[in-house]
């Protein structure tokens, strides 16, 4: 399979603020705060490790783009999720936030010349990482669980 055009990664990139956005306000919070299992997260913490993920992501790509090849940081995600009380958030400034990054983080990368897609930088436990790669990385990471929210979205509102 052919790899996406930077122009195509930044339209979803951009696009899936909307799609994220619509099943958030489609979805009663009873369905956002149940965990399909008890030891899955909730749709609602799903969301809230999308746009921890995404400080992240924007972070590591900031960094790229100004450093001469920076070492990018790793996280605990479920160390985030549990002292950052993901629970207790409020959905619609999370989802306004997870917009934000994104969009001005959008601004960023269509202005950049192509040069810029090959910068690098050291990630603690992946190794190199080029800005296009942590781009298509910020895509996949948040198709991965757009499906797992919808899937879970679908499964609780059967049951």
């Amino acid at each position: 399979m052919a790899n996406k055009s930077i122009q195509d990664e930044l339209k979803d990139y951009v696009a899936m603020f909307v799609a994220l956005k619509e099943i958030v306000d489609e979805t009663s919070n009873d369905i956002l705060m149940t965990r399909p299992e008890s030891d899955k997260w909730s749709i609602k913490e799903l969301v809230c490790h999308i746009v921890d993920t995404e400080h992240n992501f924007t972070l590591r790509m900031k960094k790229i783009i100004a450093e001469d090849n920076p070492m990018l940081m790793k996280y605990d995600q479920d160390k985030w999720a549990e002292q950052l009380n993901y629970m207790e958030w409020d959905m619609k400034e999370t989802i306004l936030l997870f917009g934000l990054l994104r969009n001005s983080m959008a601004g960023i990368l269509q202005n950049l010349p192509a040069a810029a897609w090959k910068r690098k930088g050291n990630h603690e436990e992946t190794g190199t990482l080029t800005l296009r790669n942590l781009l298509e990385d910020a895509n996949h990471h948040c198709k991965h669980h757009l499906a797992q929210i919808v899937a879970n979205k679908m499964k609780l509102e059967k049951s």
